[in-house]
C-alpha cells in the first residue's frame, strides 16, 4: 500500500509510505530554517515529483 500524507499548517510536512516503510519525507521547517513553518505548494509539487506512482490512499493532517 502507498500512503501520502501532508499537513500543510504548523510544522508543515510531506511523507510518503510504501508497505509501512517510510520512503520520502520533507518538512518545510527544515528547507526554510523558519521554526513551525507551513508547507507550500511548492512543497508538495516536490513530494509528488518523487512517487513513481500513484498512491492508494491521500491523507490529510492538521
Amino acid at each position: 500500500m502507498r500512503i501520502l500524507s501532508y499537513n500543510p499548517g504548523h510544522d508543515g510536512a510531506v511523507a510518503f509510505l510504501e508497505n509501512g516503510r517510510l520512503i520520502m519525507s520533507i518538512e518545510a521547517e527544515k528547507d526554510s530554517n523558519h521554526r513551525y513553518s507551513p508547507l507550500g505548494i511548492s512543497d508538495v509539487l516536490d513530494a509528488i515529483g518523487e512517487i513513481d506512482d500513484i498512491p492508494d490512499v491521500i491523507c490529510a493532517g492538521g
